[in-house]
């Protein structure tokens, strides 16, 4: 019952935050991120892939995890902007490239009779 009120008195805060003008505007970050989570996601382990693959698992101590998280999610915000593409289903980019390659079709036909 309390994690119920808790909910409830959560996004009573939140709905009332996003109401106040200028606050609603620093959250545009918020936003950015809630909009494409699939490609954030995605590029985000990628870049912890690769940051692991570079520095090495746990070889960095409490300074370098402090310094290396801001930059983890800074390249993740700016990377995922490149792969939005992941964000619609395969069939629907196939059969978009489809529709763009098939020649436009003819309004009028015209039936010739054989003589």
């Amino acid at each position: 019952m309390r994690s119920a009120l808790f909910v409830l008195v959560w996004l009573a805060i939140c709905e009332a935050v996003t109401r106040i003008e200028w606050l609603n505007r620093r959250l545009r970050i918020v936003y950015f991120w809630s909009a494409r989570v699939i490609p954030m996601y995605f590029t985000h382990w990628l870049v912890v892939g690769w940051g692991i693959a570079v520095v090495g698992f746990r070889d960095l101590d409490l300074t370098g995890v402090l310094i290396a998280t801001p930059c983890g999610i800074v390249v993740t915000t700016f990377l995922s902007r490149f792969a939005l593409g992941l964000e619609e289903a395969p069939w629907r980019l196939i059969a978009r490239r489809m529709a763009a390659a098939a020649p436009a079709p003819s309004l009028v036909t015209a039936v010739v009779p054989d003589s």
